[in-house]
């Protein structure tokens, strides 16, 4: 544990934004950080995300199949009131599992891996590129190896750790269940694919 948390305080933050002053929100050039998040999020995507499997899905979320058909998820979470900040969730769901829905329920903020709590950036105009560039090496450093920690037989650890929570135990059975009808599996991916409109080559790993 004293390792982990000497990994998070060498990490140096940039661009947080904790709040802002009502002065602050309405001096705020709303239409000038949305286009710096677009170029933003358009730079992370082809200098980290692309390059690591990962492809566009909706909104400014990105996704990738993992080795063991999980569907591992990035998200790019804007705050709600306008306050021109964003966090960033890593998230993972079964897609062999009927009615699979990527959420926060699986999942774990960027900050927290990071830094050990969460961490919202700012994306105006004069921040966002430092912003992104931040978010850029948190990943590399904290939310990619999340994902891989997962594999194997990490997964069904970090369910275990949920106790009896009824979606834990149902993600576990599914689990437990894989490779004893190949073909309802495969179905299933496709479902969920198809439910969820993942981009079509990740439906295409199934039918290799």
């Amino acid at each position: 544990m004293g390792k982990l948390f000497r990994r998070r305080d060498a990490f140096h933050l940039e661009g947080e934004c904790q709040q802002r002053t009502e002065a602050e929100l309405a001096a705020l050039d709303r239409k000038a950080a949305d286009a710096a998040f677009r170029a933003g999020q358009k730079a992370l995507y082809e200098a980290v995300l692309r390059p690591e499997g990962f492809l566009r899905w909706k909104g400014a979320a990105f996704v990738r199949r993992g080795p063991e058909d999980w569907l591992e998820v990035i998200e790019l979470q804007k705050e709600r009131y306008g306050t021109r900040t964003f966090t960033v969730n890593c998230m993972a769901a079964p897609l062999f599992l009927p009615g699979a829905e990527p959420d926060m329920t699986f999942g774990e903020r960027l900050g927290v891996l990071a830094v050990g709590r969460d961490v919202w950036w700012d994306f105006t105009a004069g921040a966002a590129e430092g912003s992104f560039r931040n978010v850029g090496e948190a990943l590399r450093r904290f939310g990619l190896p999340w994902f891989e920690s997962r594999r194997g037989d990490g997964y069904r650890k970090a369910l275990l750790r949920e106790g009896d929570l009824p979606w834990a135990k149902a993600w576990l059975a599914a689990l437990s269940a894989r490779g004893t009808d190949i073909q309802a599996e495969r179905e299933t991916i496709r479902e969920n694919c198809e439910r969820l409109r993942l981009p079509k080559s990740l439906l295409k790993e199934t039918e290799r």
